[in-house]
C-alpha cells in the first residue's frame, strides 16, 4: 500500500459543529479529517464566546425558532461576532417554504427527499436503509456548505449565513436522473434496465453477484465469457437487449447459479464486465479489495471520520493571501456521473473548470439519452444537463494541442477515467513536476491500485461490493428494487470536498488522491457492520417511529417526541382518546382517516404537535414537492437547443436570500474551444467566450 489516509489542508482553521446526532457527527468528522480543529458542541446555548472561522448547527430535529435566527444574527454581526467567515443551518426542510418550521429525522428527512421510496417490492411497500443514510448525508453536505461559505466571505470580506435542508441534501444524494426524466420530458422508462441487459442481483452458490452489463463491446465480452456468443448478432443494440431482457436476466440466472461468487466476480472482471459479489458490510473489511488498500473501519470509540481515499504528496508552492474558489483552475476528465458531478459542484462553488471531451468515444449521457423531448442528440442528453453545470467544453484535440499551457494552466485535475485518457487528452499531470501546487483527483469504483485497480464497476456494483445492497436487503428481502445510485453522488461530494480544502487551506503541497467509491460507500456502511457483528443483523426501526401505509395516498414516516410511542404520539397529535398504550391499528386509523379528509393538513397538525411527520415522496414526484418548488431546488437554465436545462441545485443556498446564481447551463461539445486556444496560449479573454463558466454573485 502507498499513500495516506490523513491530510491537514484545514490546518489552522478553528470551527464549532452544535449538536449531538448523526448530522453533526458526520460534519465534524470531516472536517477534523481534513486537518481543522473542531469543537463538538451539544447545545447552542453552549457556543462559548470566542471567535471562530465557521459554526454549524445540527436543528434537524428541532424546527423553527425565531429567536435561533436572532443568535446567528448577533453572531455573524455587530460588536459580540464570535464567527468569521460561515455559519451553516443544518434543518430537516430549510429556513424557507411552507415546510421551514416542521421537524426531521432520518426516517422523516429520507422520505421528504425520496430515498426511502426508492427502495420498493412488487407490491410497491417501501422501506428505509439502515445506517442513518439520509443524515449522514446532512453531515456531508454541512461540510462543503462550510467551506463554500469560507469562500463567499473572502470574497465578500463578510461573514455568510448558509440554509443548508435536509430534504434537498438527500434528494442531491439519491436520485436525480428520474426527476430529470420527468423535467426534460424523457419519454421513455426510468431505471437501470433502460441501458441494457443483464441487469441485477443474480444468484450464486453462496450468495448473490451483481453484474451490469452497459454498452456494446461490453456485451460481446460478456456473451464469450458465458459461452453464448450467438446472442451476440441477436441483440446487437440496446434497444434490442431491453426488448429481451426478462429472457436475458433468466438464462444468466440459471448459469450464475452454478458459480461461488468471488470465483464469478473474477471471472467476469478478467474479461471485462461490471461484476462484484454482493457482500454484508461486516464482511467489507475482510475483502481483498478493501484490504489490499489498507483499508478497514476504525474502533467505534474513534473520532472523526475516514478519509476513502489514498493520498500522496509532493513539494508545491501554495496560494498566497486567503484563496477563494474563483480563483480555482480546474480541468475534467470524465464520464456519466461521479467525475462529471464533482466538476459541476466546484464551478457552482465558484472555480473555472473545463471538462475536456473526446469527440470520437462521447459521454455516455451525451451518446445514449435519455433526450429531452425523446428527440435523440448529443446536446440533448437529460442526465449531461444535471451533472455538467457551471463548466466549459473543450474537446480533446485542442487540449492536446495546448497541453503544456492547458497544465499550467491549471491547479487541479480530476478525472473518472484513468491515466490513459488523460494521456490521450494531453492533461496527465505530473504531480511536483512544477514548482507549485497542483492536486490530481482521481475517482474510480474500487480505487486505482490493488486488485481492484483494473476492475469495471457502476454505483450497483459498487454498492453491493460496500454492504450496502447487502444491509437493504437484510430490511426488506431480495424481492425489491433500488432507484438509488448514492455512490456517484456519495462519492462527487467527497471528491469536491477534498479539492476545496485543499486549495483554501492554502494549496500547501502537491497531492495524488486516489478516491475509491467503494469505500466512500463503506464509510457509510460502519454503522451497519457495527450492528452486524453485535447482533448479525441490522435492527429493525425503533418503537418511535414508522411507515404507514396511508391506502391510496402513499407511504407516511413518523417519528415521535422523545419519551413517546409513535402511536401515543399519533393519538395525542389527531386528538384521539388515548386511556393507556395505543394500538398500532388506532393510530394508524386516525392518520387514514386524516389522509382522506385532508392529508397536507394532518402532517401539518401532527408537526405542529412536535411529530415529524412527512410523505415518502417518490423520486419522479420530487420536482411537484411544494417545499423543494419553494426553495427553487430544481433550476431551469436557458439552453440553446433544448427547451430548459434543468439541474438540481446544491443542498444549500444563502439564508433569506433568493437562491444564488451560481449556476451555467451544461455547456455544448466544444463551445469553449475558441477561449481555450487563446487563455492556454497567454492570449486570455482574447476569444468569444472568456467570460468564466462558474457562479455570478448572488443578487
Amino acid at each position: 500500500m502507498t499513500g495516506s489516509r490523513s491530510v491537514a489542508y484545514l490546518t489552522g482553521l478553528h470551527g464549532s459543529v452544535v449538536g449531538a446526532g448523526t448530522a453533526a457527527r458526520v460534519a465534524a468528522g470531516v472536517l477534523s479529517a481534513l486537518g481543522a480543529t473542531v469543537d463538538e458542541i451539544a447545545d447552542l446555548n453552549d457556543l462559548p464566546e470566542t471567535s471562530r472561522d465557521i459554526v454549524i448547527c445540527d436543528r434537524v430535529r428541532i424546527g423553527a425558532d425565531d429567536d435561533y435566527l436572532g443568535v446567528v444574527a448577533r453572531g455573524l454581526r455587530g460588536e459580540h461576532a464570535r464567527v468569521r467567515h460561515c455559519w451553516v443551518t443544518a434543518s430537516a426542510f430549510g429556513l424557507s417554504g411552507p415546510a421551514r418550521s416542521y421537524r426531521g429525522s432520518d426516517l422523516v428527512c429520507s422520505a421528504a427527499g425520496g430515498l426511502l421510496a426508492a427502495v420498493f417490492d412488487r407490491s410497491g411497500r417501501v422501506f428505509p436503509i439502515p445506517g442513518q443514510q439520509a443524515l449522514q448525508t446532512v453531515g456531508y453536505a454541512a461540510a462543503l456548505a462550510a467551506l463554500h461559505g469560507i469562500s463567499l466571505s473572502r470574497t465578500r470580506g463578510t461573514p455568510v449565513h448558509l440554509d443548508l435542508s435536509a430534504q434537498d441534501a438527500v434528494a442531491f444524494c439519491t436520485n436525480q436522473q428520474t426527476p430529470s426524466h420527468v423535467l426534460h420530458e424523457c419519454g421513455i422508462p426510468a431505471g437501470v434496465g433502460r441501458y441494457s441487459a443483464p441487469s441485477g442481483p443474480f444468484p450464486c452458490k453462496d450468495g448473490y453477484i451483481q453484474i451490469i452489463v452497459v454498452d456494446n463491446h461490453q456485451f460481446t465480452a460478456f456473451c464469450n465469457a458465458m459461452g453464448r456468443p450467438d446472442w451476440i448478432p441477436i441483440f446487437p443494440q440496446v434497444a434490442d437487449r431491453v426488448a429481451g431482457a426478462e429472457m436475458i436476466d433468466e438464462v444468466v440466472a440459471e448459469w450464475s447459479s452454478t458459480w461461488a461468487k468471488d470465483d464469478l466476480e473474477e471471472y467476469l472482471q478478467a474479461r471485462g464486465v461490471s461484476a462484484t459479489a454482493v457482500r454484508p458490510a461486516a464482511e467489507v473489511s475482510s475483502s481483498g479489495l478493501f484490504r489490499a488498500r489498507g483499508w478497514a473501519p476504525p474502533a467505534p470509540q474513534a473520532r472523526g471520520q475516514l478519509v476513502p481515499a489514498l493520498i500522496t504528496s509532493a513539494a508545491g508552492r501554495g496560494a498566497a493571501g486567503q484563496p477563494v474558489l474563483g480563483d480555482l483552475h480546474v480541468l475534467e476528465s470524465s464520464n456519466v456521473l461521479a467525475g462529471p458531478l464533482t466538476g459541476a459542484i466546484l464551478g457552482a462553488l465558484g472555480a473555472d473548470v473545463v471538462r475536456v471531451e473526446p469527440t470520437e468515444r462521447l459521454d455516455l449521457y451525451r451518446q445514449n439519452g435519455p433526450f429531452a423531448g425523446g428527440i435523440a442528440g448529443i446536446e440533448r442528453g437529460a442526465y449531461f444537463q444535471g451533472a455538467n453545470y457551471s463548466k466549459r467544453s473543450v474537446t480533446e484535440g485542442v487540449a492536446r494541442r495546448h497541453s503544456e499551457g492547458a497544465l499550467e494552466w491549471a491547479d487541479a485535475v480530476i478525472d473518472n477515467t484513468g491515466r490513459k485518457r488523460l494521456e490521450q487528452s494531453g492533461i496527465a499531470l505530473t504531480v511536483g513536476r512544477r514548482d507549485r501546487a497542483q492536486v490530481s483527483l482521481s475517482i474510480s469504483a474500487f480505487g486505482r491500485t490493488g486488485p481492484g485497480a483494473a476492475y469495471r464497476g457502476y454505483a450497483p456494483n459498487v454498492h453491493a461490493a460496500a454492504g450496502f445492497e447487502d444491509a437493504i436487503v437484510g430490511v426488506a428481502g431480495r424481492d425489491i428494487t433500488i432507484r438509488t445510485v448514492m455512490a456517484d453522488y456519495s462519492s462527487a461530494t467527497w471528491a469536491a470536498t477534498l479539492v476545496a480544502a485543499w486549495w483554501l487551506g492554502g494549496g500547501q503541497g502537491a497531492f495524488v488522491i486516489d478516491l475509491s467509491m467503494a469505500e466512500v460507500m463503506a464509510v457509510r456502511m460502519m454503522r451497519v457492520a457495527a450492528a452486524e457483528s453485535e447482533a448479525g443483523r441490522a435492527a429493525s426501526p425503533d418503537q418511535d417511529e414508522a411507515v404507514v401505509d396511508l391506502a391510496g395516498h402513499g407511504y407516511l414516516a413518523i417519528s415521535a417526541p422523545a419519551g413517546l410511542s409513535w402511536p401515543a404520539a399519533v393519538v395525542q397529535a389527531l386528538g384521539g382518546e388515548s386511556t393507556g398504550p395505543v394500538a398500532r391499528g388506532t393510530a394508524e386509523a386516525l392518520l387514514r382517516a386524516g389522509a382522506d379528509q385532508d392529508l397536507d393538513g394532518t402532517i401539518a397538525r401532527l408537526q405542529a404537535a412536535g411529530v415529524a411527520a412527512y410523505l415518502a415522496v417518490k423520486p419522479e414526484a420530487l420536482p411537484a414537492d411544494p417545499q423543494l418548488a419553494a426553495r427553487r431546488t430544481f433550476v431551469c437554465l436557458p439552453h440553446p437547443v433544448i427547451a430548459g436545462s434543468y439541474l438540481l441545485a446544491l443542498p444549500w443556498t444563502e439564508a433569506a436570500v433568493e437562491r444564488g446564481a451560481w449556476y451555467r447551463r451544461a455547456p455544448l461539445l466544444g463551445e469553449h474551444d475558441e477561449w481555450a486556444a487563446a487563455a492556454w496560449t497567454g492570449q486570455q479573454g482574447a476569444a468569444e467566450g472568456g467570460e468564466p463558466a462558474g457562479p455570478a454573485a448572488p443578487e
